[in-house]
């Protein structure tokens, strides 16, 4: 059971960090450097809410196994 929710939170951890890297994503170019979501910017910004929230569940999944131990 522990492993389960061990597996699981790791699997939260590397959505968060994947979504976060693809929010502050950048391109390079001949023409300069520019932000990735510069055409939709609502794209990269619920991509930042959907780490954040991804971020905080990580946390509380992980004081609410600490207690069940």
């Amino acid at each position: 059971m522990i492993r389960q929710t061990t597996r699981g939170r790791s699997m939260l951890l590397v959505a968060a960090i994947l979504a976060l890297l693809l929010s502050v994503g950048f391109n390079f170019s001949e023409t300069g450097i520019s932000w990735f979501w510069t055409a939709t910017p609502l794209i990269g910004a619920g991509l930042l809410v959907l780490s954040g929230l991804l971020g905080v569940s990580y946390v509380l999944l992980g004081s609410r196994s600490v207690r069940a131990e």
